[in-house]
């Protein structure tokens, strides 16, 4: 099979995954329920994707793509730090928005009782986000954009936590 087949069968899988994920949660996202919705052998999903953990993590792994996206455009684009993390924001939550299931999942705490492999991803995730808008609030609190009497690493966990827990309310 080459590769164009094989990328093909895993958007595919990967956008009944999200359809499934958005209708009945991640305990709907199995893969006996890919296969119904796509008509796709469970054979085919496992040699193409894997199992649940492995689809999981191709998800992810596209969304971590679309946020490097934004964080390129956003510190190309944006002239303050403030500009900048509000261009993050404001594309996080397009995409959020635009893909509710990416909420289901980027926010969800079971993942962290799956599998260490998930767990691994997801911090990745939460430290890819972190590190840019740490960044830009140590740029901005030097050049006097941003506040200094608090610490740079609670402002990042202040926006990143105030951000969740907006995508969360909006589920």
């Amino acid at each position: 099979m080459n590769s164009s087949t094989q990328n093909k069968r895993k958007s595919i899988i990967t956008g009944a995954a999200l359809q499934l994920i958005s209708l009945y949660g991640l305990p709907g996202l199995t893969v006996k329920n890919i296969s119904a919705l796509t008509g796709l052998s469970t054979p085919i999903i496992y040699n193409s994707v894997g199992g649940q953990d492995q689809i999981i993590i191709a998800i992810l792994d596209h969304f971590k793509s679309r946020i490097e996206n934004t964080f390129s455009q956003a510190l190309a684009n944006q002239n303050g730090s403030i500009d900048k993390i509000e261009a993050i924001l404001k594309n996080h939550y397009r995409t959020l928005s635009d893909v509710p299931s990416f909420v289901t999942l980027i926010f969800s705490d079971e993942l962290y009782d799956k599998s260490d492999e998930l767990k691994k991803k997801m911090d990745e995730l939460i430290a890819l986000n972190n590190s840019v808008i740490l960044g830009l609030i140590m740029e901005g609190q030097k050049s006097g954009e941003i506040r200094t009497d608090m610490d740079s690493q609670h402002l990042s966990a202040i926006t990143l936590a105030s951000f969740r827990k907006i995508m969360k309310q909006l589920q």
